[in-house]
């Protein structure tokens, strides 16, 4: 029997303390070799960094950098300076994406119309002002380079996980916890298997014919119903996941509806194990 188990990690987070966290496989199976990157503007601010889940290091990961251009629109809304998504390395061309307000140097409201080419400075490696211009207030496309540089960390999802799980990570810089994030482990999905549903009369044991089965999945966002009738036999075969646990509800002419009667048996779980029957 298979079973495959998720890592649910948001992706990436913001620049914290300059350091960016990024892991490259979500989601992911047991055994797999998920990357967790940490990106900085420069090497210089990856010198001290190190990732550790739980107390243990991943160790000094490995060195690289990546460049290319991108295309933004940003927003300024009455103040000096915006932020871009990517460390700058050039500015290749801006303009004003709407008509601009702002304060020049010498004090007096001005307006850039929509088109206007700008002149931008780099601020803090992401950041960008546009030049003499402060309180801004409009919106401005910018093309330009990026380059930042990177320590690879690679980790190994153990393939004994067998329930839900958050694994914390923790990023240090110069021996400082300064950020955190959590893989989150979860099982997800079995191989469905044929499970046989067997209804017995509780008074005396005999088996109930012409039975309508309604079960319905008590997990997922959009759970979904099947429906079946027993034979002569009593039996009707549904195809559902171990592990899992489904809601019944069982109706006959002859017999009160399950959902009315005192009985246990409005929900079930299938064994991971073994094929069990069940009702």
């Amino acid at each position: 029997m298979s079973q495959t188990l998720v890592i649910d990690f948001g992706g990436e987070s913001e620049y914290q303390y300059g350091l960016q966290v990024y892991v490259d496989k979500n989601p992911c199976t047991p055994g797999d070799i998920v990357n967790i990157y940490v990106y900085a503007a420069n090497s210089t601010r990856l010198q001290n960094v190190k990732i550790y889940k739980e107390s243990e290091s991943l160790g000094t990961g490995t060195s690289g950098s990546e460049t290319d251009s991108k295309e933004e629109t940003i927003k300024f809304e009455d103040f000096n300076t915006s932020k871009l998504s990517e460390p700058i390395s050039s500015i290749n061309s801006s303009n004003a994406a709407s008509a601009l307000l702002y304060y020049s140097s010498d004090g007096f409201t001005t307006e850039y119309s929509k088109g206007a080419s700008l002149t931008l400075n780099v601020v803090d490696d992401i950041g960008v002002n546009i030049d003499n211009c402060k309180n801004v207030y409009g919106s401005v496309y910018v093309d330009y380079t990026y380059k930042k540089h990177y320590k690879k960390y690679p980790y190994t999802v153990s393939s004994s996980l067998e329930e839900d799980t958050e694994i914390p990570f923790f990023l240090e810089d110069n021996g400082q916890i300064v950020d955190n994030f959590f893989l989150k482990v979860i099982v997800s999905q079995f191989e469905e298997i044929p499970v046989d549903i067997i209804i017995k009369d509780i008074a005396n044991d005999s088996l109930i014919s012409n039975a309508t089965v309604e079960i319905t999945e008590s997990f997922g966002d959009n759970p979904q119903t099947f429906e079946q009738t027993t034979d002569s036999n009593g039996k009707c075969t549904f195809t559902l996941k171990p592990g899992k646990t489904y809601t019944s509800k069982i109706t006959h002419d002859d017999y009160i509806d399950s959902d009315l009667d005192r009985i246990n048996n409005d929900t079930f779980t299938v064994p991971i194990d073994e094929t069990e029957e069940s009702e």
